[in-house]
């Protein structure tokens, strides 16, 4: 592997039909096979290329420690962009500062809560353009 943008290739390759991730669920885990995973980084790279993301772009990726997580990653890298980590714990402010800074286009948030804090501070972050929420955890979404 040269690249982590290899990863899910390599895990498909290796391990197409074993646990490669995990995530714990009400009734036991939920295993991820190799080509799941490659799957859905595949799916989720053409979603991001055909919504207009180029290669260097800043995606900014808020989010706790889950699967989907390394899944948007991964994607992120296979398309060519750049992932920026933001602790979801951070504040508004905080998380303002980092957008500009990077100069984010795009962000990843994996819920509401996250949402909510990227719509307090978009209209000050002129170069984000998309957000992208993977749990909207059955809420509204805002206009």
């Amino acid at each position: 592997m040269r690249t982590l943008a290899e990863l899910a290739f390599q895990a498909a390759a290796r391990y197409p039909n074993r646990p490669v991730l995990r995530r714990i669920h009400a009734d036991g885990f939920i295993d991820m096979s190799g080509q799941e995973l490659l799957e859905q980084v595949r799916d989720l790279t053409l979603g991001l290329i055909d919504g207009g993301l180029s290669e260097g772009d800043r995606v900014a990726l808020l989010a706790e420690n889950r699967p989907e997580w390394c899944v948007a990653d991964l994607a992120v890298q296979t398309a060519g962009a750049i992932t920026v980590p933001v602790y979801p714990t951070l504040t508004s402010e905080q998380i303002l500062y980092l957008l500009k800074d990077c100069g984010a286009t795009l962000a990843v948030v994996s819920n509401r809560a996250g949402l909510d804090k990227i719509v307090a501070i978009r209209p000050r972050a002129p170069r984000l353009a998309t957000t992208i929420v993977m749990d909207a955890d059955g809420q509204p979404w805002p206009e």
